[in-house]
């Protein structure tokens, strides 16, 4: 990277800094949700400052070098199976910590992982800058100008609270906790917030649902340090697509009301997945997308559907313990078919329905838009198309007149 455009990306992470930026003294009521959650709050500015300096300073001492493209996927793939090795030993650390007489074990598993740690941390520099590459290069293959630049880095992601009403399944509000919030406060939190008094405007209350997520459009993006090298290139690229459309008519309307938070969504899916899946290749590897039939025939996307859709019919009757009961009943039914989800109720709904794609949605937006990728002649004439999208009415006539 040049100077000038070592410079554009200290700016641009500056501004997306500015806007994200909330007064320090910020003080909230002790009985609403801010409140609530504050002492867990995760400080999107201090990481997005220390990762900026991380990336400036990991440029500033890169030494050039030409290396092969074998020798290249090689590297990244290292990276990604070391993780999943320490993974897997932190899973077994876990299964022997009250286990008496295996501390001699457990000490040879802490310096393994350590290792192994420290290892990835050797290699990373050099994987995130041939990951984002790739990418660029897939981009601009694709016709779409890489700007701003690829830029990410690998962490533990934030969690993060979501809000609903009771009797309805709508987004209503979402706040970033800190990565290291134990289940026990995360369930803790759910239920204060769940004992609030009913917000104006609300009969039943609030729902809420804690959980990571699984990448943050900061600059550079969070990627989960923990992602399988199928999921993370994938969640890098949806991830640079929001940062792409921030600055357009459709990235501006981001959070304006769910439509067009699910309009953003969709397409960061849609190009996500275009172009991850072509960085793939490189690696022989395919995409990961969704939950396939297992081989007894069970269809995690359907009986989620079939969740959704009957949730809305009883909370739209106003049978809201009804409709919590049922979501409690399937969740008990998810898990016996192998399908582990902490909690469904109208919050997880909200959250994971605001993906067009997803089997929690109930939205139109997906069909749609992606009609209008099958009649584009490449993803960039896509992509340019979509960013102009402005209103949830906007993209309803460019479907229909697409038919």
């Amino acid at each position: 990277m040049n100077r000038r455009a070592a410079v554009r990306v200290t700016l641009l992470g500056l501004f997306l800094l500015s806007m994200l930026l909330l007064p320090s003294g910020a003080a909230f009521r002790a009985n609403s949700v801010e409140g609530l959650a504050s002492p867990y709050f995760f400080s999107l500015v201090r990481w997005e400052a220390a990762s900026l300096w991380n990336e400036v300073a990991g440029r500033v001492s890169r030494r050039a070098g030409n290396s092969s493209q074998r020798a290249d996927i090689a590297l990244v793939e290292e990276y990604f199976r070391l993780g999943q090795e320490a993974a897997t030993l932190q899973r077994r650390l876990e299964q022997l910590s009250s286990a008496p007489g295996r501390e001699s074990e457990r000490t040879q598993i802490e310096a393994r992982i350590l290792s192994l740690k420290q290892q990835r941390a050797d290699r990373g520099n050099g994987v995130r800058r041939i990951v984002a590459r790739q990418i660029g290069q897939a981009l601009e293959q694709e016709g779409i100008p890489v700007r701003p630049p690829v830029l990410f880095a690998f962490d533990a992601p934030p969690q993060l609270l979501v809000i609903s009403p009771r009797e309805r399944i709508e987004l209503k509000e979402t706040l970033l906790l800190d990565s290291g919030v134990s289940l026990r406060s995360a369930v803790r939190l759910e239920r204060q917030v769940e004992a609030l008094p009913p917000p104006e405007g609300h009969i039943r209350g609030l729902s809420a649902l804690a959980e990571p997520l699984g990448g943050l459009a900061a600059y550079p993006s969070l990627i989960p340090e923990t992602d399988s090298l199928e999921r993370a290139i994938p969640t890098i690229a949806h991830e640079w697509t929001h940062h792409y459309l921030f600055f357009q008519p459709l990235g501006r309307r981001y959070g304006a009301d769910n439509r067009m938070t699910t309009i953003n969504e969709t397409v960061a899916d849609i190009v996500g997945d275009e172009v991850g899946g072509r960085v793939l290749q490189e690696y022989g590897r395919k995409l990961e997308k969704g939950h396939p039939k297992k081989p007894s025939g069970f269809d995690f996307n359907q009986e989620m559907r079939q969740t959704r859709l009957k949730a809305d019919e009883l909370l739209a009757e106003g049978k809201v313990p009804e409709a919590e009961a049922y979501m409690e009943e399937r969740r008990q039914f998810l898990e016996k078919n192998g399908y582990f989800i902490r909690r469904l109720n109208q919050a997880y709904f909200a959250f994971h329905g605001s993906y067009g794609d997803s089997p929690a949605s109930v939205s139109p937006v997906a069909g749609w838009l992606r009609d209008i990728r099958a009649r584009s002649s490449s993803l960039g004439e896509f992509l340019k198309t979509a960013a102009r999208i402005a209103s949830y009415e906007e993209l309803e006539r460019l479907a229909q007149g697409n038919r």
